[in-house]
């Protein structure tokens, strides 16, 4: 959700060119009212529906799935601060993406970033370790800190609040060599953030890398 609201913050001619910004409004408003509703109470958050072993077993339409789905959280006591970072790094995207057509929702999905964010950074531990049944197929291997870089500068994008960027420095370590950027890696996307917002010079060699590693 975070990289499409990203997407069309970035090309948004190129999406109304084609017709299609407001079908990839509905998309990722889908998934951004999903979160909001997950997110039950400051340190509490659903972060996965189903048991993985169950749900891998049948390769159908979920609506003929019929087997047992337990809800899995995280909260204080059981931190997931990968899922509560990349959710607040969605919902600080879309706020972006919302703020001109939907003032109301945008500001809620806002409250929730900064909320879900705390929770993220204050209680600290890879959500696997809290949602076990995870571990076999979203194994956090990477760790959380690049989720706590990533949704540092997402809010500080969408708010301007130095204390964001701040926070998101204070857990930015040297990350180079860095092959991959994707459901468990957000160091590359940091990089293109930080370039964008502080015009670092230090994540603009840290993208030539990345890039120059897939050329």
């Amino acid at each position: 959700t975070t990289v499409l609201a990203w997407g069309m913050l970035e090309y948004k001619d190129s999406y109304d060119k084609i017709g299609a910004y407001d079908y990839a409004l509905d998309q990722i408003r889908w998934t951004l009212e999903y979160f909001v509703k997950c997110h039950i109470s400051d340190n509490e958050f659903i972060g996965q529906v189903a048991d993985g072993h169950a749900d891998h077993a049948v390769w159908g339409r979920p609506e003929d799935m019929t087997m047992w789905r337990p809800a899995f959280k995280i909260d204080a006591g059981n931190p997931g601060s990968e899922v509560a970072g990349e959710t607040a790094a969605a919902m600080a995207a879309g706020y972006l993406v919302f703020k001109d057509r939907d003032a109301n929702f945008a500001n809620q999905l806002l409250d929730h970033a900064r909320r879900l964010y705390t929770f993220a950074h204050t209680y600290q531990r890879r959500y696997h370790e809290s949602i076990t049944n995870a571990a076999d197929f979203y194994k956090s291997w990477n760790g959380y800190l690049d989720e706590l870089v990533w949704a540092g500068l997402w809010l500080y994008k969408a708010t301007g609040e130095q204390q964001y960027l701040d926070l998101a420095n204070s857990f930015n370590y040297e990350s180079w060599g860095h092959t991959e950027f994707s459901w468990d890696n957000k160091y590359p996307g940091t990089y293109i953030l930080y370039i964008q917002l502080a015009n670092s010079q230090e994540h603009r060699d840290k993208l030539d890398g990345f890039l120059n590693y897939w050329l």
